[in-house]
């Protein structure tokens, strides 16, 4: 998560970047404040602390022969699915550890019911992602 916000951050501005190159010279206060966006997007990670926290992650699935359209739908409003398919959804409760500028997931529990012994990646039913 901490991985995918830093990321997010710093393609933003490789972007702001270069959209600047292309564009007429930047004033010098205009250059200023683009070093100062850059330095902090770079310093973000070194600078957060420690921690431990709950993630609670809500994830929707659908079978596969509704396509991407219908699986859309079925998750901005499971009740504009088209009939004859079939949904479902769970609540992945995992404990997140940051520490040392290293990530780590602890599944604590999938749809309600404890799991040991599951890291963040062996997740079954459903899509998932790791940074």
């Amino acid at each position: 998560m901490i991985y995918r916000k830093t990321a997010a951050v710093l393609l933003y501005f490789a972007a702001v970047s270069a959209f600047a190159a292309d564009s007429p010279k930047l004033s010098t206060e205009q250059a200023k404040v683009l070093e100062s966006a850059r330095a902090a997007a770079l310093q973000y990670r070194q600078l957060l602390p420690d921690f431990i926290c709950t993630q609670i992650t809500h994830r929707s699935t659908a079978s596969k022969n509704m396509g991407a359209m219908g699986a859309g739908m079925a998750s901005r409003n499971p009740g504009a699915m088209p009939s004859g398919t079939e949904s479902s959804s769970d609540i992945i409760e995992e404990q997140l550890t940051y520490v040392g500028r290293k990530e780590d997931y602890e599944v604590i529990s999938v749809a309600g019911r404890k799991v040991k012994g599951v890291t963040h990646n062996e997740i079954q039913g459903g899509a998932i992602s790791g940074g």
